[in-house]
């Protein structure tokens, strides 16, 4: 069994270029068995970076794990 896997990636929840779904679509495509979101934590001294709604960056990653299930 090949494991092709991507565990530290950015969304644009935080400094990323893309969506979390789009994301998990180019991994399905690209053949990975794993995909991983890494967005880095919201601080005050820098406003600019980092994911400022934990509770909806929650929901939304918990979101994609659900909709993924079982291919990826």
């Amino acid at each position: 069994m090949k494991i092709c896997s991507t565990l530290h990636n950015h969304c644009m929840l935080c400094d990323g270029a893309s969506t979390l779904q789009e994301m998990a679509a180019a991994a399905y495509a690209a053949g990975f068995s794993d995909l991983g979101i890494s967005c880095h934590t919201w601080a005050p001294f820098d406003p600019g970076f980092g994911v400022r709604d934990e509770p909806a960056y929650r929901a939304a990653v918990a979101f994609l794990r659900e909709s993924w299930r079982g291919r990826l």
